[in-house]
């Protein structure tokens, strides 16, 4: 195998903050990690048009994982594989369940629309890339079978929408509240460490680094060769990594650069 090297980073919380504004620190680092003939992946939550915008700040990287791995796009946007969905006929029992109360639903595809399902306002639809592409009326539910790949939902019944999915459908789901208030509702195989499985089996690196700041990152920091977290993460982070670094307003993103020198 070719000593060929790659890092895999989170976004929101490792690269970006907040207001989406990059770290001090992230471009050096992946124009050192491109210095060094070093690929690097984004892993996150995210729809693929709400990560585009970065290519107007970081060299494109040589690929995207989104919706925390249930699709993957090539560092042009052109080719795409879609690992998992969510089964048909269960994301449309969650929906009519979802319906009866007062939660905001959105669908988020793979070809980069977003569905709505009432038209509410979000918390982060500040951002155009967030903003609904199609409002669908209850009538046109059948309409969602062609475009279901990932489902968020307003937290408003969050006990009550968990409690119905595990008792209606079982533990086939992965659960994530973000930093937006939103739940996140994923295929149970879509999770970070599955991605970091993907490119062991589909690309030859020898070494590969995973950095991470959040819970729904440690399945991830787990299977990579080398975990990176930062010192404000949770214990169970810091716990399975190699290397911690300082917060990333604080450096951080500089500290993983030196320790990624000294590894020459």
């Amino acid at each position: 195998m070719e000593d060929k090297q790659c890092c895999v980073f989170d976004l929101d919380g490792t690269l970006i903050d907040s207001e989406e504004t990059i770290f001090p620190g992230a471009v050096e680092l992946i124009l050192f990690l491109e210095s060094q003939n070093i690929d690097y992946f984004i892993c996150t939550a995210r729809p693929l048009k709400a990560i585009k915008w970065l290519s107007t700040t970081l060299p494109n990287p040589r690929g995207i994982f989104c919706f925390n791995g249930a699709l993957y796009v090539d560092s042009k946007y052109e080719n795409r594989v879609i690992f998992r969905c969510l089964g048909t006929n269960n994301v449309l029992s969650i929906v009519k369940y979802l319906l009866k109360g007062k939660s905001s639903i959105r669908l988020f595809t793979a070809d980069d629309q977003i569905l709505s399902l009432d038209g509410n306002i979000w918390p982060n639809d500040k951002h155009e890339y967030y903003q609904y592409d199609k409002k669908i009326e209850q009538k046109e539910l059948d309409y969602i079978l062609d475009y279901t790949r990932i489902l968020k939902i307003s937290a408003t019944d969050v006990d009550n929408c968990l409690d119905y999915i595990y008792e209606k459908i079982g533990g086939d789901y992965n659960f994530n509240i973000n930093k937006a208030g939103i739940l996140e509702i994923t295929s149970l195989s879509s999770n970070k460490g599955n991605v970091i499985k993907y490119i062991k089996e589909k690309m030859e690196y020898s070494v590969i680094y995973a950095v991470g700041d959040g819970e729904v990152d440690k399945p991830m920091l787990i299977e990579a060769d080398v975990g990176i977290t930062f010192i404000d993460s949770d214990i169970s982070l810091k716990e399975r990594c190699r290397f911690i670094a300082e917060s990333p307003g604080e450096g951080g993103l500089n500290d993983i650069l030196t320790y990624l020198q000294s590894k020459g």
